[in-house]
């Protein structure tokens, strides 16, 4: 069996281990499985966020709404506003977290205190909700264009983290690596060189362009087949150009059935 020989330790070989045996190993060998893919648990930050935004959004849904018993004057007047009550709070608590969102729950359960702190002792506006709760009160988050325990700046800046070309790694987040993942044509620490294969058509103090170089060359000064530095695998410089290697002409490269085709850059061997 290929899982098996993949992952010896995560089969179950031994039948009298029980149907519960083989259960548990399935599961732990699923967790391996996925945890492989990137589908582990998500960031707590993005998790946070979520939260925040569905109990908004339970806030707005219950804006405007009362007790809905027979007398929503004498309730209210003995029970407090609805606007501010515990009965409206826990019916936005109810749509805070999918069922199916085990983290959010999981997150939902162990911070309702702060959210009843919220709800009641402070002024309730939304808009205040996540840097509360995911920034001050949770440290689970960072504000945008910063990252990790110390919500340090990104590379280029928390203003334009990455100089605009690129993803600083954990970015509002507590975690992440903090580096530059430039964005195709870009490269450098905060995305200020040319990636390989691409040339620097503009560039001043805070702006950079970058533009693909032709096809035949992997470093370049422009755009031109004539301003190639070096050459990409399957072309050679040749009198300031980077010209096509013709594979076919120099060994013989494909099997006795088949004939060889040069192509741009490489070959083909083609069926007789």
């Amino acid at each position: 069996m290929e899982i098996c020989s993949n992952f010896p330790r995560f089969c179950i070989m031994d039948v009298g281990r029980g149907l519960l045996g083989s259960l548990a190993g399935a599961a732990l060998l699923l967790l391996l499985i996925f945890s492989r893919l990137g589908l582990a648990k998500q960031d707590p930050c993005w998790t946070c966020r979520s939260l925040v935004n569905n109990f908004i959004r339970g806030i707005e849904k219950t804006a405007g709404q009362n007790f809905g018993g027979g007398n929503t004057a004498w309730e209210e007047e003995k029970l407090a506003k609805y606007e501010s009550s515990e009965t409206r709070f826990l019916e936005v608590m109810e749509s805070a977290c999918d069922k199916s969102d085990f983290e959010c729950n999981k997150m939902l359960e162990q911070n309702e205190d702060h959210l009843e702190t919220w709800w009641f002792k402070r002024p309730k506006d939304p808009s205040d909700l996540f840097d509360w709760l995911c920034m001050d009160t949770l440290k689970l988050c960072c504000p945008e264009g910063t990252w990790g325990p110390d919500c340090a700046p990104c590379p280029g800046g928390s203003d334009n983290p990455c100089n605009g070309k690129g993803k600083c790694n954990g970015a509002g987040t507590r975690s992440g690596t903090g580096t530059c993942e430039c964005y195709t044509s870009y490269g450098g620490p905060q995305c200020m060189d040319c990636a390989v294969g691409y040339y620097v058509e503009a560039k001043n103090e805070s702006h950079l362009v970058c533009s693909e170089c032709h096809r035949s060359c992997s470093k370049c000064q422009g755009p031109g087949e004539d301003q190639c530095v070096l050459c990409r695998k399957g072309w050679m410089l040749h009198d300031m150009k980077c010209i096509d290697i013709d594979e076919c002409g120099t060994v013989d490269r494909c099997k006795s059935n088949q004939y060889c085709v040069n192509t741009d850059g490489s070959y083909e061997c083609r069926g007789k």
